[in-house]
Formats: C-alpha cells, structure tokens, sequence
C-alpha cells in the first residue's frame, strides 16, 4: 500500500486549521501537517496567557450569522463552553457615550441634536443624490448612500483611523466589503438590530477561557485524528509540487531549518509574503503586483489593573480622532471569568502602518498614548500593574484605489501553480470575520479528494460565493 497523500498547510489559523479539520473528516489517514509561527493556534484568532490572565488578540467573537453548520462544528468541539453572550459596547460619538449596538432610546437620549437633524436631513435628500458610478472610490460610495453629515462626523474619521487613508483614497470595494449599510435606511436596521431577520444580533457566541480556545480545541481534534500541528514554524521556502514529483516546504522551527515533503499545499498565509517564498520561477510582473499590495498593521497595548473590573462593558469603540485608539476591549467581561482575583485586563487596539512612528515606539511611550486617550475619552484609569504589547505585521488588507489591479495579477497567476491553493483572509486578500474564514477552510477541504486530486471548478463556485461576505461589527 502507497503512503497517503501529503498534505502540508501553510497557517494555522483559522482557516488552516478549519481546512486539516475537514480533510481529516473527508478522508482518514490522510497525511496532514499544519505549520504554525506562534506557539499556540488560531493565528490572530488567538489566545495566549500573560501576568495570570488570558489575553485575545483584540477583540473576538463568533458572530450570529455564522451558518448553522459551523455553529454545529464549534459546538460539537467545545459543548457547554461555548456560551451565548449578550453584546453591551459603548460608542464614543462627538464626547458622548452611547450603547452599542445602538438602540432607539439611547440615540433618542444622548445623540447630539445637531448629528440627528443632519442625518434626518440627508436621508429626505437621499434620492436626489448623483449615484456613483462603477468606478466609485468608498468615499464616494459612502457619501452618495448615507450623507454629508454620518460620512464627516462619523464614519470618515472611522475609515482614516482603521486604514490609514483618507476615504477618496480608498477602493470602493472597501464600501462592498466593510460596511454592509450603504443608506440610511440599511444602517439603522444595522445599528439597531430587529429580529426580522431571524439573527438575534444583540448577541454572540464566545468560548469559555478565550477566544483562541475554538482553535485550540480544533487543533487537539485534527492532532487525534492522526494530524501533526508544528507550533513556532516559519515558512522559508515553497517548492509546490508537480506532476509525478514532491514538492517541498522550508521552515525555521525550534530545532532550526527544517523541511516537509509535500504532494499539495494549502496556504493561508499572507500572499505578499507565499510569493517571495516560491522557488520556481516567478514572472517580474507578478512579483511587482505582490509587493505593491500593503497590509493594515496593528499595535496592541496590554494593560493589567489592579481591580476585579474595569466597566461592565465588554468593548467600546472610538470613532473620532480624539484617541490613537479604534476599540477597548476587557475580555474578562466576554466569559465573566475572573482568573486572577483584584486584576483585570484591557487591551487597546492602534492601527498603523509599519512605517508610522507608532509601530516602533517603546512600550513606555505606548503605554502613555494609551492612558492618555482614555482620560480624553472620559475613562481614565489607575493602578496599573503591568503592560505590554503585542505587534500584528498583517491586521487586515489595505483597499488603495488600484489594489484590485494588483491582486488580480497575483490570484490569476496562483490559480496556476500546481499542487498549490491559497485562502483565508490572508490569503485571498479579504477583510472577513473568523467564521468567514473557517468557512472557506471548509469548503476547500470538500475541493481536495486525495484519489482525484483538485477540483478547480468546484472552488471556483466557492469563491463566488466568498464575494459575498460582509463583515460583522
């Protein structure tokens, strides 16, 4: 009997992790290893331990318009621990704290006059409004659905601080991708959930110990059924393989330079990085398209209090330009865990390119920008005992106008590479949630048959369907 396909994935976040899942469902026996650089899966999905408490990447759940089956999946994985939380943010708009999700009430109550008359105005003016044409930046797009008075006072200084760009500089595919409420009329239904849908958008899924605890679960499953998952991996090299011949991983672990064989390769790793790995020959043109596509970086500053809770809250967010900061997080307040009794821990999200200041900063000099922020907002804070940070290289995808010329470039010449298949939010280049991904590990698993090999049309489907995602707030 021949040994079993080979199967190396690149990333085990997760969609990497979501994919070996699958497979190892579809196919026992099946030779699967996942090469991951941290030292604990999930990728930015994460979780990780630090000064007696569990820490999240940021801000994380499991949104409830995740589909039936993944639902099905994280529950069969985790059972009681997967909890059903309700959702209780705050939202700083113009010096004033509303709740979040908005509800009519609040907005009645503490929306500034000035904002609710303007927003009334512009949505009676709507349909004389110039429609933006194909070509339309997000700038544009927003402006034409929602008005002068949500675009400049809210979601404009919004769009700068989590991408860096001023909004006619961004594609309007970062409208289409990132904000699903293009009028009026869709953002309230947005922003202050109905049951109509059938969604109870008030609230979501989160596991009990961390977001990253789905990914850690999934990793024992994939390690029970016969997968090997290599924690503090880092990817070198990638020859993909070809017809009749092996192709093989390079990677730097804990025992330095290593290699896999590999008979196909999954790579959820960030396109701009899999290109410069490749050992065959790599076209100039595509070469230059990958260089020229840019990631959204982030700075998270860690704090540990010296109190049992900070807020009752379990996130706010910050709009405007009065903080360095776009959300607050206290995951304590996610599972109303309490691990190391009189602390807590907050986790402030800065996003940033790699050549802002910020990104190479001292924590000190981080850690002051960050206090200082939450003084200006209303939420000062003492007794720190302790801080750090943590930097993540490639946040999200950055939509430039022209980006789609580039990735385009880049997808059509992958698409063919043999033996080679790329996903996941870094790898297809999508700003989507983590069930978004998981679901596209999924569905390529189902594209794989170790007997047959690819099935190119089938995952051509898939991603049409992948067009579709919105993100969740």
């Amino acid at each position: 009997m021949s040994d079993p396909k080979r199967v190396v994935i690149l990333g085990g976040g997760p969609a990497g992790i979501w994919t070996a899942l699958h497979l190892l469902r579809l196919h026992p026996g099946l030779s699967v290893t996942i090469l991951e650089m941290q030292e604990f899966p999930g990728g930015i999905a994460g979780s990780f331990k630090a000064h007696g408490l569990t820490w999240d990447l940021g801000s994380h759940r499991l949104h409830p318009a995740v589909s039936p089956g993944l639902l099905g999946d994280v529950r069969g994985l985790l059972g009681e621990n997967l909890l059903k939380r309700p959702r209780n943010g705050r939202i700083l708009l113009e010096g004033r704290l509303l709740g979040f999700p908005l509800s009519p009430a609040d907005l009645a109550q503490h929306l500034p006059p000035s904002f609710a008359l303007g927003a009334v105005f512009d949505g009676l003016t709507a349909p004389f409004r110039r429609r933006p044409g194909a070509d339309a930046t997000f700038g544009a797009l927003m402006m034409a659905g929602l008005g002068r008075t949500i675009c400049r006072r809210f979601y404009f200084p919004y769009a700068e601080k989590l991408w860096g760009l001023s909004p006619n500089a961004l594609d309007g595919e970062q409208a289409r991708r990132r904000v699903s409420a293009g009028t009026l009329g869709s953002m309230l239904e947005k922003l202050v959930p109905s049951s109509r849908s059938g969604i109870d958008k008030r609230s979501f899924h989160y596991p009990f110990g961390g977001f990253g605890s789905i990914f850690t679960a999934a990793a024992r499953k994939v390690e029970s059924m016969g997968g090997t998952l290599l924690r503090g991996a880092v990817v070198r090299s990638v020859t993909p393989p070809i017809p009749g011949s092996a192709g093989l991983i390079g990677y730097t672990g804990g025992r330095g330079d290593a290699s896999l064989p590999a008979d196909f390769v999954f790579s959820t790793i960030p396109v701009t990085g899999l290109v410069p790995a490749l050992t065959v020959p790599v076209p100039g043109e595509v070469r230059a398209a990958a260089s020229s596509l840019s990631y959204r970086s982030m700075v998270l500053c860690c704090v540990v209090l010296d109190s049992c809770q900070f807020s009752a809250y379990d996130a706010h967010y910050f709009p405007g330009p009065e903080t360095r900061f776009s959300r607050v997080s206290e995951r304590q307040n996610y599972d109303e865990s309490r691990e190391s009794p009189g602390s807590t821990g907050l986790c402030l999200e800065m996003p940033c390119f790699r050549t802002d200041p910020l990104w190479s900063m001292d924590d000190r000099e981080i850690l002051a920008i960050a206090l200082s922020g939450l003084t200006a907002a209303g939420l000062a804070v003492s007794g720190v005992k302790a801080f750090f940070t943590r930097r993540i290289t490639e946040a999200y995808p950055s939509y430039p106008t022209g980006w789609h010329r580039h990735f385009g470039e880049v997808d059509r010449w992958l698409a063919q590479v043999p033996g080679l298949v790329t996903l996941g939010r870094q790898g297809l280049f999508v700003h989507d949630n983590v069930h978004h991904a998981m679901e596209m590990g999924a569905a390529a698993a189902r594209c794989f048959d170790p007997a047959t090999g690819w099935d190119p049309l089938r995952w051509s489907e898939a991603r049409k369907l992948f067009r579709k995602n919105v993100v969740e707030d």
